[in-house]
């Protein structure tokens, strides 16, 4: 079995939540992240898109 379906889902419902301007906090502890800076590391690219 692949981790790519999951990986994507895991991606599509960040993006989803930073465009509903969820807190970037509450995102990465619904993600699983130990602290905020790997989200941030892994979602840069999508807060200058974010309006």
């Amino acid at each position: 079995m692949t981790w790519k379906p999951f990986h994507n889902l895991r991606h599509s419902h960040a993006t989803m939540l930073l465009k509903a301007n969820v807190h970037p906090k509450i995102v990465s502890a619904r993600l699983g992240h130990s602290n905020i800076q790997v989200r941030l590391d892994t979602y840069s690219h999508l807060t200058n898109s974010i309006e």
